[in-house]
């Protein structure tokens, strides 16, 4: 009797260290954007381990949105195992969505204030923030949950989403210019005075237009740009900053 208390002792001293391993071990979530959608699982791009299909269960928990959508960022909590095949495979358990929704307020060179329906403003740390969205653009911002305590609100984002096009001046119209798409689509851009004035637009610069999402039915499609970018260098310096950069290499 007392040889199995001694036994039993030992074997409790000897799991004492493993429990307290497990519980201190936790399984980050896989984090990532949505690139496709099937019946039952998703291809999602994370940034460290690249494509990752997660597969989705009759238990599998979808937090923030009613439905999932290509595009979104979101976070996938998992028991940890991961195949090793090529896309890694996850089951999930949950997945999860942080996103504030609003029009853009003002704008910072690494950040911008956003007006959400549910916290109100919320300051929005993005790098480059002042290439990237203007005031009055409708943007949805993703983050990882965590929003400081502070007035306003501030949050770190992972994603930010806006409207924009992108493509090769045309040719100059009346009030703006024709902007031709990578897959030639040609679209009509109206310019204001005050937006002339700041930014030199020429034919056969490569440009990016924020607009308030809002695109007319015609021929060609209309749109009203809030901010112009990068519109100083035309084609032929694209062409030729990217050999440059190739040579660099």
């Amino acid at each position: 009797m007392k040889k199995f208390v001694s036994i039993l002792l030992l074997t409790c001293i000897f799991l004492l260290p493993l429990a307290a391993i497990a519980e201190d071990f936790v399984v980050e979530p896989v984090s990532g954007v949505i690139l496709d959608i099937g019946e039952d699982a998703i291809l999602l791009e994370n940034e460290s381990l690249g494509y990752v299909i997660v597969n989705l269960t009759e238990t599998t928990v979808i937090t923030g949105v009613e439905e999932l959508e290509e595009g979104m960022f979101v976070y996938v909590n998992y028991n940890g195992m991961m195949t090793r095949s090529f896309p890694g495979q996850i089951n999930a358990d949950e997945i999860f969505v942080h996103r504030l929704s609003g029009n853009v307020l003002s704008v910072e060179e690494n950040s911008f204030m956003i007006n959400d329906e549910l916290f109100g403003e919320v300051i929005v740390h993005w790098e480059n923030a002042a290439q990237s969205v203007a005031v009055g653009s409708p943007a949805t911002v993703y983050y990882d949950g965590v929003m400081a305590l502070s007035l306003p609100g501030q949050v770190n984002a992972q994603k930010v989403d806006t409207f924009t096009l992108t493509g090769i001046v045309y040719d100059m119209a009346d009030g703006g210019f024709l902007l031709q798409d990578a897959d030639n689509v040609l679209y009509l851009v109206k310019v204001s005075e005050e937006l002339q004035a700041a930014v030199e637009i020429v034919r056969s610069a490569k440009v990016t237009v924020l607009f308030d999402g809002i695109m007319t039915r015609s021929i060609p499609a209309q749109v009203s740009a809030l901010a112009i970018l990068d519109a100083t260098d035309t084609a032929e310096e694209a062409v030729e900053n990217a050999v440059e950069e190739a040579i660099e290499e």
